[in-house]
């Protein structure tokens, strides 16, 4: 556990503690509860975090009322592994032409590609058998910043509805009754929609080279599964299951099998990470002042509700836990909270992310 993970630990209970408060003006008996996953860490916008949601956590609560915390910034994010098979010969110019091309195969189309912003990637891989994988990690961003968008940004469907409840300096912002209804069903209904978002566009990639796809899995880390529960940065599973653990730009991939996890959901599921997350690498320093609608961390002052993020801070980096020699020690770094094996490692061959495309291999 780095320090931001404690500072953040701290921060997340006072969320707790005021999000709590202001369900009980519609239920006495409500109750607001945010659980740590282990790649808990700093997400890139600030609204998210000075509305109290860092990265890595499993948010649930019991009310009542129908009510959903607009500053968890629901959406829905998936994690899609496509197995491809062996390929005999793969013709790499040609794929990496439809990587650069993706925009334009789709100009015409209803997705809107984001495979080039943040952590999202689509990332080409291989196994100890040289089995061809395609990875892919992406929001369904149609259901971002627009009218019909899920985030709480001025001028969409739900922004005029928005409540705040407000203690000292630190606030919680929630919409309720039917707008949190209606919110809730569209949040639920994107986990399939991404899953055919990203199927649609791995058939546009590959179709070119005459690649079949032989099986798909979906796993989602954030958004909602249920009427009162958000993940944000994380997966919720049953023992046994197989699922990716990212880490870091060309390095490996990890299929792994968890036997066991210390922390765990209401009904038991296990809140595992989906990656290794961002830290800072000098104290956060938290401060959120709602009256002025500023929020400081690292230093650095911020613009709440403005759209602001955290690009800039040059400490803010990716938790790095690959050793001299290229060993992986996360699993090592938790062995106390998170129990499996690595039932896939997949080397990263060609990469499409924010930092453009990257051969690897």
């Amino acid at each position: 556990m780095d320090n931001t993970y404690r500072e953040l630990l701290k921060y997340i209970n006072e969320t707790q503690e005021i999000a709590t408060r202001a369900l009980q003006c519609f239920d006495k008996n409500a109750d607001f509860r945010i659980i740590d996953s282990l790649d808990l860490g700093v997400p890139y916008d600030v609204d998210r975090l000075a509305g109290g949601f860092p990265t890595g956590v499993y948010v649930y609560w019991h009310c009542k009322e129908p009510i959903i915390p607009v500053d968890t910034t629901v959406n829905c994010c998936s994690a899609s592994v496509f197995l491809l098979g062996k390929i005999e010969e793969f013709d790499e110019p040609k794929y990496i032409d439809r990587l650069k091309n993706i925009n334009s195969i789709w100009k015409d189309g209803s997705y809107l590609m984001n495979f080039d912003r943040g952590n999202h990637f689509i990332s080409l891989c291989v196994d100890e058998d040289e089995e061809y994988y395609l990875i892919m990690h992406s929001t369904a961003k149609e259901f971002t910043k627009g009218y019909n968008g899920l985030y709480p940004i001025k001028g969409n469907w739900y922004y005029d509805k928005i409540k705040v409840y407000q203690n000292e300096k630190k606030y919680f912002r929630y919409i309720n009754g039917k707008e949190a209804v209606l919110f809730r069903n569209t949040a639920k209904f994107l986990n399939q929609y991404n899953e055919i978002r990203h199927e649609n566009i791995a058939y546009s990639i590959l179709k070119e080279l005459n690649i079949n796809i032989v099986n798909v899995e979906h796993f989602h880390h954030y958004g909602m599964d249920n009427d009162n529960s958000i993940k944000i940065g994380c997966y919720t599973l049953d023992k046994n299951s197989v699922f990716p653990i990212f880490s870091k730009p060309s390095y490996f991939i990890d299929i792994f099998r968890i036997s066991k996890c210390s922390k765990q959901t209401e009904d038991g599921k296990y809140i595992v990470p989906h990656g290794w997350g961002k830290h800072m690498i000098k104290p956060l320093n938290i401060c959120c002042d709602f009256d002025n609608r500023q929020f400081f961390m690292g230093g650095e002052s911020f613009d709440i509700l403005s759209n602001d993020n955290f690009y800039r801070l040059p400490n803010l980096v990716y938790r790095d836990y690959e050793r001299i020699g290229g060993e992986n020690y996360f699993y090592e770094y938790y062995k106390a909270e998170l129990e499996g094996t690595i039932f896939k490692r997949l080397s990263q061959k060609i990469c499409m992310s924010a930092s453009g495309i990257q051969q690897y291999l």
